[in-house]
């Protein structure tokens, strides 16, 4: 809202300053006001609109790191029958990514944390492996982040 009067506010300073000089007839200033307050007013939701892209984005960009710590576990728990734990996982070389901290729990369970941005600050999803004679299946568990932000698997 405050958007919308900053720009009619600017809208009717040059409005004054082209009458003052003869350059516009009072007709021409009224379009031009109703028009930037209808762009403010349609461009909010289109930047909230991509802010929510940006930070879904986010979400997806954690599970896929999560590729990783999947492969990891289901090779420990097919190969040796065991689930590996967290120290094991960092030993054989976590990837890094500064917006998400990924660490194996027990029973094989995989959580994803998030760093930032700030909407998604300190929020996780977890992801338990349940074996299956095909290969590991994954349940995709939302703990704290707005169900907007997640993809399909994770709802």
């Amino acid at each position: 809202m405050n958007i919308a009067l900053i720009s009619r506010s600017t809208v009717l300073m040059l409005a004054v300053a082209l009458s003052s000089t003869g350059c516009a007839d009072k007709a021409e200033i009224a379009d031009t006001t109703k028009e930037k307050t209808v762009d403010t007013a349609q461009a909010v939701p289109e930047a909230t609109k991509a802010a929510s892209s940006l930070i879904q984005g986010e979400v997806q960009k954690g599970l896929n790191d999560a590729a990783r710590a999947k492969l990891f576990v289901s090779e420990m728990y097919f190969t040796n029958s065991v689930w590996p734990s967290d120290s094991e996982y960092a030993a054989n070389g976590e990837m890094p990514n500064s917006n998400v901290k990924t660490a194996i729990g027990n029973n094989g369970v995989i959580t994803v944390t998030y760093t930032s941005p700030v909407e998604l600050a300190g929020k996780y999803i977890t992801l338990t492996p349940i074996p299956a004679d095909t290969g590991m299946n994954w349940n995709c568990a939302n703990v704290d982040l707005p169900v907007e932000y997640l993809p399909a698997n994770c709802q």
